[in-house]
């Protein structure tokens, strides 16, 4: 069963659901100085999908059009999110099921290791620089990520763990295996 919940930012104006449709709400409203007040048919929104295979729409507000992804609307209306995670993992690979059974917040970590583990980006190989001065680590999908991120070529990282090299400056490189 399809449910609707309204869109946090948007309450009174557009709504979700739990199978990635978007709607305006049933009693939408807007004020324009030369029109006035308008009353608006509830209507379900036209998607786009981006050169990813997201899929996103534009809403409007006080005039305003913002683009967003539905997953993320899906994911923040209807999944708890206590980890207070950033990124949204689409389970089987396809993003333009925004279903809620499809769709887990999740971590760079846990985001990059799906991609990894289900052959999402299965050229790539997963990279991990931690700085052993602050401990800090950085998560990458693959070798040229992380090259770039060092403000080197793309075949840096390559090169070093090639020449049996595990440190770069204050990094320390980790290959991640599937």
């Amino acid at each position: 069963m399809e449910v609707f919940k309204p869109i946090p930012e948007y309450k009174g104006i557009y709504e979700v659901s739990n199978k990635g449709t978007i709607r305006t709400d049933k009693d939408k409203t807007t004020y324009t100085k030369g029109i006035g007040v308008r009353h608006w048919k509830q209507r379900i929104m036209k998607l786009k999908t981006d050169k990813g295979g997201y899929k996103r729409v534009t809403l409007w507000k006080d005039g305003k059009s913002k683009d967003f992804l539905v997953h993320r609307l899906v994911a923040t209306a209807f999944i708890p999110n206590p980890n207070k995670f950033e990124l949204i993992n689409h389970l089987d690979g396809n993003t333009s099921n925004n279903n809620i059974e499809n769709l887990e917040w999740t971590d760079y970590y846990g985001n990059l290791m799906h991609a990894y583990n289900h052959g999402l980006n299965s050229e790539a190989q997963p990279i991990v620089l931690v700085n052993s001065k602050t401990k800090e680590s950085h998560y990458f999908y693959s070798k040229a990520e992380a090259s770039r991120f060092l403000k080197h070529n793309d075949g840096f990282i390559s090169m070093k763990l090639k020449n049996n090299k595990n440190v770069v400056g204050d990094y320390k490189i980790f290959v991640l295996a599937g």
